[in-house]
């Protein structure tokens, strides 16, 4: 063998330069020519070496199986319109920083079919139907009509986006707000062409770009808060809390960067001066009397949510530490120092629900925060008069679900204090809890996902009383509190399986309560098993 060829085979082949019939049979290549030594020994088909395609770029099996997509896409347009139908304006997919070209109307679609170095390939997803449309819409509202998770004027939101303007047009909301929309919608109203999945992908494909044009377009800023918000409930609802969490600190990052929390009744726009001269978030000019109302609600909606996440994952809250609110409750007149003339005792007049529920998760932010940052009695203590202060003056409930979380919430703090008010406020939260379940299994679709981990919370107190009183002498004493106690257990776990349907949060508290009620049935002592019901 010459030289040259020696050097050659003992050096590694770079890749492309193999022979054809190597690559086919996926063996080694030594590269030399004009015959390789594979083909010398096996000489059935003649050795060739195709010249490399400087223009061709290989692609990976995802950018492939997206290409595939989009021409079956693609075929289905051109049958259906073979067929004399037409193509409804569809969702643009795009990459999510390329800004959309024109000023109204929908977006010019770019080409569907680039060469593989082009950007990710661009997908349509189409709009449902307009009778489709309307029966996520109205089933969306009737969920949210009393919950404080939307604050858009129902009646103006409903007609733009019953608008007969195709998907993306400016008169209508936006893009990602529809899909959030439609998303809560298809959870009561399944549909298998438009699916829960689809419009939740459709949502976060749409929501960078409509973040990205913030600047450009004031509009979007209340749509884009909206959609934020409940993305992130949806999350709590489906027991997902790092993407729950994450919507929601994004959400009190827009509104406090758009000067929400500086709100006033009279106010046509916040001031909000930043400390950088970079672009500004601003609100548009409020126009109308409607406007600084949804503006109010929309801020105690990201607070409220903010609150939620809090006690729920034990984590510090997303608002900076010493940040002054000055937006007045719901329902109040009043404004500047909104929430350190609470935590003193001040801004007491506003009786609305939904200020009453704000006032009750801020006081349960408080407390799991500060106790986090400076451990010991005197914290909680330095927050107990308040808390019970404002619990004295809630009204009762009367089937207001608002103020029925209100109640818990203001009840739940108190489970880290002493025995006797530990027992209490589980009591307390499970006669709260019973008057929901009487009526949740007609209206099993509008519970609060926060419930079912309020419960799982109150369970676990029980449970830890129920291994206390385990661990001394079953005395007479000892057995009835016993049987008090896992009676109430037994109750609250029976409310909770009245909304297990709920959501996928309720049915995941649900099974860890279950789990942990056999562990401590089975380990009872003198107590039996058939005691413990069903479970």
């Amino acid at each position: 063998m010459p030289d040259s060829q020696t050097s050659s085979a003992s050096m590694a082949l770079q890749r492309g330069k193999a022979c054809s019939n190597c690559r086919r049979r996926k063996i080694r290549c030594d590269g030399n020519r004009p015959c390789c030594n594979q083909c010398h020994l096996s000489p059935t088909t003649a050795c060739e070496y195709v010249p490399p395609n400087p223009n061709k770029v290989r692609q990976t099996p995802k950018q492939m199986m997206e290409h595939i997509q989009g021409l079956e896409a693609r075929i289905q347009e051109l049958r259906h319109l073979s067929e004399g139908g037409e193509i409804k304006s569809p969702l643009l997919l795009h990459h999510p920083y390329r800004s959309d070209s024109g000023s109204s109307g929908s977006p010019t679609p770019e080409p569907l079919f680039g060469s593989p170095t082009s950007p990710p390939l661009i997908q349509y997803i189409q709009e449902p139907p307009a009778d489709l449309i309307t029966t996520l819409i109205d089933t969306f509202l009737d969920r949210f009509t009393h919950n404080e998770f939307f604050f858009l004027n129902q009646t103006r939101f409903s007609g733009a986006a019953l608008l007969p303007m195709p998907f993306g047009h400016p008169d209508r909301p936006s893009r990602t707000l529809l899909n959030v929309i439609y998303l809560w919608g298809s959870i009561s109203t399944p549909s298998h062409l438009y699916t829960e999945d689809g419009f939740l992908e459709a949502a976060l494909k749409a929501l960078p770009q409509d973040i990205a044009d913030l600047s450009l377009n004031p509009h979007l800023v209340l749509q884009t808060l909206q959609a934020e918000v409940l993305l992130s409930y949806y999350y709590l609802r489906s027991a997902r809390p790092v993407e729950g969490r994450y919507y929601s600190t994004t959400a009190m990052s827009l509104a406090l960067d758009a000067g929400f929390h500086v709100l006033s009744p009279m106010s046509l726009r916040p001031e909000v001066y930043p400390p950088f001269p970079l672009v500004q978030v601003l609100l548009p000019p409020a126009v109308d009397a409607e406007d600084v109302p949804e503006r109010i609600k929309a801020f105690w909606s990201v607070w409220l949510l903010n609150n939620y996440w809090v006690a729920v994952q034990g984590t510090p809250s997303a608002v900076p530490h010493g940040i002054s609110i000055e937006t007045p409750w719901p329902g109040d007149s009043g404004g500047g120092a909104t929430i350190a003339k609470f935590l003193n005792g001040q801004n007491q007049d506003s009786l609305v629900p939904a200020a009453l529920l704000a006032k009750a998760s801020t006081l349960l932010e408080h407390i799991i925060t500060f106790s986090a940052r400076t451990k010991g009695a005197p914290v909680f203590a330095s927050f107990a008069t308040r808390l019970r202060d404002f619990q004295s003056n809630l009204p009762p409930f009367q089937g207001s679900n608002t103020l029925l979380i209100a109640h818990a919430l203001t009840d739940l703090p108190l489970c880290d204090a002493s025995r006797f008010d530990i027992l209490g406020a589980a009591g307390r939260i499970v006669m709260t809890l019973s008057h929901l379940g009487e009526s949740a299994a007609d209206a099993v679709y509008d519970v609060d996902p926060i419930l079912p981990l309020v419960c799982e919370t109150i369970c676990n107190v029980f449970m830890d009383e129920l291994s206390s009183l385990r661990a001394g002498v079953l005395d007479r004493q000892r057995r009835v509190q016993y049987q008090e106690i896992k009676m109430q257990l037994i109750n609250l776990m029976n409310i909770m399986s009245t909304f297990e349907a709920s959501s996928p949060v309720a049915q995941h508290c649900l099974t860890i309560v279950r789990h942990a009620y056999s562990f401590h049935c089975g380990t009872v002592g003198d107590v039996t098993s058939e005691d413990c019901g069903d479970y």
